[in-house]
């Protein structure tokens, strides 16, 4: 059931504040949305199971690390392979120290 097929079930007035709703509705908040999302993206870019150009935009290390070509601007830092790879590189070093 989609976000606004909720609302229009549960009967909830459309100017209701979004922490809320999510409880309400039973949602992950946005940003663990979207963190979710860049990882699955970012794992769909090194088994190649995407667009044939998007593997280039991460290099796998050896050591299970990615690596990304940086910008120097501000916007460029943001993008999602740079914010993707960056959150796979902090998940693979959480999970190999509690192992």
């Amino acid at each position: 059931m989609s976000y606004r097929e909720k609302l229009l079930a549960y009967e909830v007035p459309r100017d209701a504040h979004a922490d809320i709703l999510l409880l309400f509705l039973k949602l992950d908040a946005l940003n663990d949305r979207r963190e979710t999302h860049l990882v699955k993206l970012i794992k769909s870019f090194i088994s190649g199971k995407c667009h044939p150009a998007m593997p280039s935009l991460v290099e796998a290390r050896t050591d299970k690390i990615l690596r990304v070509s940086q910008s120097n601007t501000a916007l460029g830092k943001r993008r999602p392979s740079v914010c993707g790879a960056n959150l796979y590189n902090h998940l693979q070093q959480v999970t190999d120290t509690e192992l």
